[in-house]
């Protein structure tokens, strides 16, 4: 995390609907949950959100212009990401990855945490990121691109000298760093096997008109080799 627990937390809340409860505040970053998931594994989903060609459109700014360009951003898709029960892992300048995971289960209806799928981690990510970009998707500042990794988190502690932070660990966190790498603007990317737990095929459902959705993609990742990816566009207007 780029910052202190407490002042991370009220850097988060800042940009929250002001209707946010004590509650869903509490469990918005992974770190204010930490006694429910340190030193645990569970089935988690993991975006990685960030504006289109967002260097570009900044290259000339001050600090001060880059963060006063960012804060709309962070502020609708913060509100987004706890719609879907989501948690922020960290913001990179316009980059965020949040956790979907079974072991957040408070907004959910299961108790077992082995009721609650790869599917429901997934379908909140998917739902997440869709979302976001289809209310992006013609916003010449925020247009954006994401990309799902999905499997397994570890969550520990990290403690050296100067830090002191909850953070996870696991294999869809490197996913989403390769993926995001080549995603292009309207675009959600994730890995062939990720791709599996659609509901049910694009062409087939409503929700996803105006989307096109391509498979079997191969290409030569650092550090993964030569994977197969989906990737789902929307179509701008």
């Amino acid at each position: 995390m780029i910052l202190g627990r407490e002042n991370y937390n009220n850097y988060i809340n800042s940009f929250l609907n002001n209707g946010t409860n004590s509650k869903e505040a509490l469990y918005f970053n992974i770190s204010e949950n930490e006694k429910h998931i340190i030193n645990k594994k569970a089935k988690s989903a993991v975006i990685y959100l960030d504006i289109y060609d967002f260097s570009s459109k900044i290259h000339n700014f001050e600090a001060e212009e880059i963060i006063k360009y960012l804060t709309p951003f962070y502020k609708y898709v913060f509100r987004i990401i706890e719609k879907h029960n989501g948690r922020i892992d960290r913001v990179m300048g316009d980059g965020i990855i949040a956790i979907f995971s079974e072991i957040f289960n408070i907004n959910h209806q299961y108790s077992d945490y082995n009721i609650y799928s790869n599917y429901d981690v997934f379908n909140d990510a998917y739902c997440c990121c869709k979302e976001i970009i289809e209310k992006l998707r013609n916003n010449k500042k925020y247009a954006s691109k994401a990309a799902i990794g999905l499997g397994e988190l570890y969550f520990c502690r990290l403690v050296s000298e100067n830090y002191n932070e909850i953070t996870c660990i696991g294999e869809p966190l490197t996913e989403v760093y390769r993926l995001e790498n080549i995603a292009d603007k309207n675009e959600i990317l994730l890995f062939e096997d990720v791709s599996y737990n659609f509901p049910c095929s694009i062409d087939d459902d409503t929700s996803y008109t105006g989307w096109i959705y391509y498979n079997d993609i191969k290409y030569n990742f650092k550090g993964l080799g030569e994977r197969k990816f989906n990737k789902v566009i929307y179509k701008s207007e």
